[in-house]
């Protein structure tokens, strides 16, 4: 009697015919949540969610209020910009306290669950 292992998966391989793996490739979604991440000279950090847009547009137009709400009124020194892919932000520091404050935009992709990756609580 031979030590070698037998393979015992293969006559089950050949048996099976090959299945075909079914794609849809619906257009992915997305949705732009506008965060705010607050900083103090006590070393505390505060994040908020200002909202979340279904476009960046109106995702920019809420970052933009915020910076004429927010860096208008402090003293000190700020800046902002654009990411490659359309997203606003800007960074204030307030001079003499350490208070910072950034804003910026996370796009995420929505995902469907199904009922089988559902998880329910009792």
């Amino acid at each position: 009697m031979s030590n070698a292992p037998t393979t015992t998966f293969l006559p089950l391989l050949e048996l099976q015919p090959p299945t075909k793996v079914e794609t849809t490739h619906e257009p992915k979604q997305f949705i732009y949540i506008v965060i705010q991440a607050t900083t103090s000279s006590n070393s505390t950090h505060v994040f908020k969610i200002r909202g979340s847009y279904d476009s960046l547009k109106d995702a920019n137009k809420k970052v933009i209020a915020l910076w004429e709400e927010e860096a208008m009124s402090k003293k000190g020194y700020g800046s902002r910009g654009v990411k490659s892919d359309g997203r606003f932000w800007w960074h204030i520091e307030s001079t003499g306290k350490g208070d910072k404050m950034v804003v910026r935009i996370k796009k995420t992709e929505l995902t469907l669950e199904t009922e089988g990756s559902a998880k329910v609580w009792d």
